[in-house]
């Protein structure tokens, strides 16, 4: 009974704060963790079926019982989603952020030399893979990781560089940078670039790629008339990415079928079911529940706090893998501390097990608060400083980090994206004041 007293509580105020925002437009950070940190409830809710088919839970592994922990962890997000709502409201100091004058031409040179990079390194890996064939190339997504493991085709870090410039060219439609006959064009380049996501087989991050470009045409928009529009008029774009989600994970499944040589004989509408649910909350796609509870279970019996070592994580990018330990990431850490018999990698804790991990119950509220009102100075700049770089920043944190936080970690802030905006930036000044020499 308390635990669906704390888990109503949590949907009526997070519906009550929905409510309050309705004027907000979507990416703003506290509309979208909002509804990000619906996957708490949903993930919670699986209590009601009981933990038994979750990847990450273990039978007569807890020293407390399974009713106290469930409670414990759903208010252990409750308070951390109140933290950040918090953190995000607080009232900043007006600023009036310095508005440079920006040579669309030359960043639309960029764009188009960076996409231009991206679709070459795809074409080479479909000419190094399939043999050129496009279609045999797409069809196989579900062994790419195989074929990447085995050396086959090169690296994919030039696709990056394109779906930055996607996201730049969004936010120059979005502004009114390209005439109405152009609009085709870009959008034809937009969703080539969606199949090139696609072809990587990883389909919540072609979702994050749609949704960033998606939020960098209304921050442009937004730039541009100086309005925006509330959320209540975009919930049929989050619909439709949850619609593309299911769509893009059925055409994997087929991939797999293909890719194994089963056939598509082999498949049923029922068993796609089975494997949905599987695959989205059992084996922690959404929320890992029980990796919290184990937390909370483990920890305060005379596990050490990891004292904020893994706040950083995200900057590890920078290390080559080969000379991390093997638990560099706290995901990591937890596999090989609780869950080696576990297939699969890591599992992460989610935004408030990070915390409580680092710091107990007060890292959640002062380390979730944190984040907030990080989250709302970037916000505020993006849409302020009238900058597409901050723009384009801002759309892939949205995306790229906010919508996934509640189910993951700080490892996540896209600091790979980041540099790739700020070589965008850099190449821009370069030819900024390599005209003015001129």
């Amino acid at each position: 009974m308390l635990f669906w007293l704390v888990w109503w509580t949590f949907l009526f105020t997070n519906l009550l704060i929905l409510m309050i925002l309705r004027k907000h437009p979507i990416y703003e950070p506290r509309v979208l963790f909002s509804f990000a940190s619906l996957m708490w409830l949903i993930a919670g809710y699986g209590y009601y079926y009981g933990f038994e088919n979750y990847l990450a839970f273990k039978p007569m592994f807890y020293s407390q019982p399974i009713e106290d922990l469930a409670i414990k962890t759903m208010l252990l997000f409750l308070l951390g989603y109140i933290s950040l709502i918090f953190g995000a409201s607080i009232k900043l100091s007006e600023h009036n952020y310095t508005k440079r004058y920006v040579s669309y031409h030359g960043l639309k040179f960029i764009l188009f030399f960076f996409i231009l990079i991206g679709i070459s390194n795809f074409f080479l890996n479909v000419f190094l893979i399939s043999g050129g064939n496009i279609f045999d190339y797409i069809t196989s997504t579900a062994g790419r990781s195989y074929q990447v493991a085995e050396g086959q085709g090169v690296s994919a870090i030039g696709y990056l560089f394109g779906f930055i410039g996607i996201n730049f060219m969004l936010y120059l439609t979005g502004k009114g940078e390209f005439s109405k006959k152009l609009i085709v064009f870009v959008f034809v380049l937009f969703l080539f670039f969606v199949l090139i996501k696609l072809s990587q087989g990883r389909i919540f991050q072609t979702l994050v790629f749609i949704g960033s470009s998606y939020v960098s045409y209304l921050i442009g928009q937004q730039h541009n008339n100086h309005r925006n529009i509330p959320y209540i008029k975009q919930l049929k774009v989050l619909l439709l990415l949850a619609f593309l989600g299911i769509l893009f994970y059925f055409l994997r499944i087929i991939s797999a079928l293909n890719y194994s040589g089963k056939g598509i004989d082999n498949f049923s509408i029922n068993e796609f079911f089975i494997q949905f649910v599987h695959y989205s909350i059992e084996r922690g796609n959404l929320p890992n529940t029980p990796v919290v509870m184990t937390l909370l279970d483990k920890i305060p019996s005379g596990e050490f706090y990891l004292l904020g070592t893994t706040l950083f994580n995200w900057l590890l990018w920078l290390i080559p893998k080969s000379i991390l330990p093997g638990d560099y990431l706290i995901s990591l850490w937890i596999k090989q501390k609780w869950y080696l018999d576990v297939e699969g990698g890591g599992l992460p804790p989610t935004a408030v097990g990070e915390w409580y991990a680092n710091f107990g119950y007060i890292g959640v509220i002062v380390g979730m608060f944190f984040i907030g009102y990080v989250l709302n100075n970037l916000y505020k700049r993006a849409i302020g400083s009238n900058s597409p770089f901050w723009a384009v920043l801002w759309a892939n944190f949205s995306f790229g980090f906010v919508v996934i936080y509640p189910k993951t970690d700080l490892a996540q802030i896209p600091g790979f994206t980041m540099l790739i905006i700020f070589i965008f930036y850099i190449s821009y000044v370069f030819i900024r004041n390599f005209r003015k020499i001129q």
